[in-house]
C-alpha cells in the first residue's frame, strides 16, 4: 500500500505519490517574474529561503492555475532548480492498495504520467514528480 495525494487540476483528479513530496505548505505570496515561461508560477520565500515554484497544471499541459483560488505548494527538494510545484485547491491523502495501480495505456503514457490509480471507480492519472523532465531547462 502507498499513500497518494489527490489534486484537482483543470477540473480532473490527478494523483502524486506522497513519498515524492518533502512537505506541503499553504501558498502565501508568490512573486511572478516578468518574462518567465508560463510553467514558472514564480518565486516565494519558504523557511527563510527563496524558492522557484512551477505551476503543476502547466507542466502537464493544462491551463495555468487561477491565482484567486487557495493553493498549496508541494515542496520537492532543497537542492533542485525547481524547489516545488504550486497547485490550486485542496490536497487530500488516500491509501492505495497495490492492485489499484495500473499502467497507463501506451497512447496516453508520457514521461510524467505512466500509471493511474482506480479510486471511487474513477481512473486517477499519477504524476511522477521525480521525473527529470521537469528539471531539464535546456
Amino acid at each position: 500500500m502507498r499513500e497518494l495525494l489527490l489534486l484537482n487540476l483543470g477540473g480532473m483528479n490527478y494523483g502524486v505519490w506522497k513519498d515524492e513530496v518533502l512537505s506541503i505548505k499553504d501558498v502565501q505570496t508568490i512573486h511572478r517574474l516578468p518574462l518567465s515561461p508560463t510553467c514558472i508560477a514564480g518565486m516565494s520565500i519558504l523557511d527563510g529561503r527563496t524558492a522557484t515554484l512551477a505551476d503543476l497544471s502547466v507542466c502537464i499541459g493544462l491551463a495555468p492555475m487561477s491565482r484567486q483560488k487557495k493553493g498549496h505548494i508541494l515542496i520537492m527538494s532543497e537542492q533542485e532548480k525547481i524547489t516545488g510545484f504550486v497547485v490550486a485547491g485542496e490536497v487530500a491523502s488516500i491509501t492505495v492498495p497495490d492492485d489499484s495501480v495500473h499502467p497507463m495505456p501506451g497512447y496516453l503514457r508520457t514521461p510524467v504520467l505512466d500509471t493511474c490509480v482506480v479510486h471511487a471507480s474513477q481512473p486517477v492519472p499519477v504524476i511522477l514528480l521525480s521525473s527529470q523532465s521537469y528539471y531539464d531547462t535546456t
